[in-house]
């Protein structure tokens, strides 16, 4: 059958055998496409699936893994675990931009800042007590 599909890379256009499979895994901006492949069963237009995945760890400006940051891709939300790793997953025919939002200061960050500031103002009241 002559067939015309649509993937996430571009359109191709030939002669496939009915039964055949047609879908190419892809990877663009850090997101892995995972085609689920159509099969030919006529000829006409065909769109392939993916399911888009992005994973990673979400890190504030020192480095330090960050567990309130959100990440989006495509129509999906995912938040990241106490290490900071997140993975999201979303269904899509289109490549998708992945956004992590974050705060500039991880939870961590903040705590551990926190705690050496009432360490010194613990330090410097013993010391004017003197």
């Amino acid at each position: 059958y002559y067939v015309v599909v649509r993937e996430i890379n571009g359109t191709w256009e030939g002669w496939a055998d009915e039964g055949s499979e047609i879908g190419t895994n892809v990877t663009a901006n850090g997101v892995s496409y995972i085609a689920r492949p159509i099969v030919v069963r006529r000829p006409g237009n065909y769109t392939v699936y993916y399911t888009a995945v992005y994973e990673g760890v979400a890190r504030d400006v020192l480095g330090v893994p960050d567990p309130a940051a959100t990440v989006v891709l495509c129509n999906a939300t995912a938040r990241p675990g106490w290490d900071g790793f997140f993975r999201v997953e979303a269904a899509t025919a289109d490549l998708c931009t992945p956004k992590v939002s974050a705060l500039p200061l991880s939870p961590y960050t903040i705590a551990a800042l926190a705690a050496v500031a009432s360490a010194v103002a613990v330090t410097v009241g013993r010391r004017l007590k003197r």
